[in-house]
């Protein structure tokens, strides 16, 4: 008897500190209900990749970018399902960081936090002067000037609240979808599908080398992971939004390429901007002022996400 109670004491206070941590002083107010949550995740994912990292793969695997897509999101799918797994087990503020404390203590739970809170710090200064260098572009705005003030706007939207932050990435999000269903709407008629043809000109290398770049341009959805302590009923709301948020990105990202390559002949396809060209083609010089648009708003909503996230 002695020796359970001895074995059986360390669970207990595991359990006892994890029940601390998340009824404690420390807990985060649940504000962030589904439509909030799936548009953090989508913020997070889209970002700036689909307007960048899009012509680099298309430039690696030409048509049969389409095929280093499915294999990219077939492995984010694989991915994100025990991350949010352990996301409904330990509905707890910062992501990753938390699931290692719990499991394996907090030496590697600290080590882990660093490591997470240095990388979104790089990320958010790469993703704030991508915002600002595409303001640039739409506006005229000097990049440095549309960067700082980008970091300002949203750090005054989170410091009164959650819940105008929730508002304001719900919209933004939602424009961002839009402008994107828009694109892949109207140049639909203009697909040629002779361009399709070579659909593997690099053969499976170069389908194998655009899949970890589109892996990259996929990734993102544990932001609403990372801010699971401010979500209503995580259990519930963290699957179907994990699912709503893959569902709308690999739609939204299968049409815009499908529509790029359409339109696009293979020399064209070799832009750095394919997407800005084939809206050029589709609807003339408004075209790339559109996708500077949809790619300012875009990385704005991604920056508001690293920001959350990030904290």
């Amino acid at each position: 008897m002695k020796n359970e109670q001895r074995q059986a004491t360390p669970q207990a206070d595991k359990n006892e500190e994890h029940s601390a941590i998340k009824q404690g002083g420390m807990q985060l107010r649940r504000v962030l209900g589904l439509r909030e949550t799936v548009a953090l995740g989508i913020g997070g994912t889209i970002g700036g990749a689909i307007f960048v990292l899009v012509g680099v793969a298309i430039r690696e695997a030409g048509p049969g970018i389409l095929l280093s897509f499915s294999l990219a999101f077939l492995a984010t799918l694989f991915i994100a399902l025990p991350y949010i797994e352990l996301a409904c087990r330990y509905p707890l503020a910062g992501g990753s960081y938390a699931f290692i404390r719990e499991v394996l203590g907090r030496h590697c739970g600290f080590a882990m936090g660093w490591i997470y809170g240095g990388a979104y710090l790089f990320i958010s200064g790469y993703v704030s002067l991508g915002f600002g260098a595409y303001l640039r572009a739409l506006l005229g705005v000097p990049q440095l000037v549309g960067t700082l003030t980008l970091i300002l706007v949203i750090v005054v939207i989170n410091l009164i609240g959650a819940q105008l932050f929730a508002r304001v990435q719900s919209v933004v999000v939602l424009l961002v979808v839009i402008a994107l269903v828009g694109f892949g709407v109207v140049g639909l008629p203009h697909v040629q599908f002779s361009h399709f043809a070579p659909f593997v000109p690099n053969g499976l290398g170069g389908i194998l080398a655009a899949a970890p770049l589109m892996f990259l341009a996929s990734s993102g959805f544990d932001s609403m992971v990372t801010a699971s302590e401010e979500i209503k009923s995580p259990e519930r709301t963290l699957p179907r939004a994990l699912l709503l948020t893959l569902g709308i990105v690999f739609v939204l990202y299968a049409l815009v390429i499908f529509v790029a390559v359409g339109v696009l002949s293979n020399n064209a396809l070799s832009s750095s901007a394919p997407l800005a060209k084939a809206a050029a083609l589709v609807l003339g010089p408004v075209g790339r002022r559109f996708i500077a648009a949809s790619a300012t708003l875009a990385t704005a909503a991604m920056e508001n996400a690293i920001l959350i996230i990030t904290s």
